[in-house]
């Protein structure tokens, strides 16, 4: 089997072609090396929580309902920091691709699946507006959540690019990217009320609150480029 950052059995670490365009045979091996359980666990418990009032018929405002969607948001993001994770690391051979390639099919696969795992929340999301008779403003609460999501792959990114070039299992990046969402989720939730990120939806900070997580997200996607990038004596063989 082929993974995307061990050596083959004997250690050796085989050349790589990272200009090599990923094609649907790389992509389908790709994801295969991603583990998937510790997203789905963590979509299933995301989905739960504004799926109770949902099915409970419970009305509820605004705020309460902006809040369930953001702890969904969040479960989902901690399941995303290890789906770059792959236990077979260190034992395999590599695609024959760049860690650039193989970190933007990961990421591209991976946005595929919170995106359809999105998509169901924000219908239970809306069922449970409709219910309750208020307005969500769900782009701006997806924003918040692709922000997250971002920060925990780019923390794990970067986990893995400083891990032993020897490779090996572990769940150093999975660790990581949750490690610092939560750090980042607590260091929100104590700022000042004229600072806070998180704001109701009637906030008249709103749209600004908003461009703020826009350029969190942008940073964050960034930081996984530049973790990414081949070192340029290896990009120049």
């Amino acid at each position: 089997m082929l993974t995307g950052e061990g050596t083959d059995a004997r250690g050796h670490r085989p050349a790589r072609s990272v200009g090599v365009p990923i094609g649907v045979p790389v992509l389908l091996v790709i994801r295969r090396t991603m583990d998937w359980r510790p997203l789905l666990l963590a979509a299933v418990v995301g989905t739960v929580i504004p799926a109770v009032p949902a099915m409970a018929h419970v009305h509820l405002g605004a705020a309460d309902l902006c809040l369930l969607l953001r702890l969904g948001g969040i479960c989902g993001a901690l399941g995303a920091a290890f789906a770059l994770d792959d236990a077979a690391a260190g034992a395999t051979t590599t695609v024959p691709v760049g860690r650039l390639w193989r970190t933007c099919a990961r990421v591209a696969w991976l946005t595929a699946g919170l995106g359809l795992w999105w998509l169901v929340m924000l219908l239970i999301a809306g069922w449970n507006a409709h219910v309750s008779g208020v307005r969500l403003p769900l782009g701006g609460l997806s924003v918040e959540a692709a922000a997250g999501a971002a920060i925990a792959v780019a923390a794990a990114v970067v986990a893995l690019r400083l891990r032993s070039p020897s490779g090996g299992p572990g769940l150093a990046g999975g660790v990581s990217g949750a490690a610092t969402l939560l750090g980042v989720v607590v260091a929100v939730s104590l700022l000042p009320a004229d600072l806070t990120l998180v704001v109701p939806p009637d906030s008249p900070r709103w749209p600004a609150v908003h461009l703020v997580w826009a350029g969190v997200l942008v940073a964050a996607l960034a930081v996984m480029v530049v973790a990414s990038a081949e070192p340029l004596r290896q990009r120049r063989r």
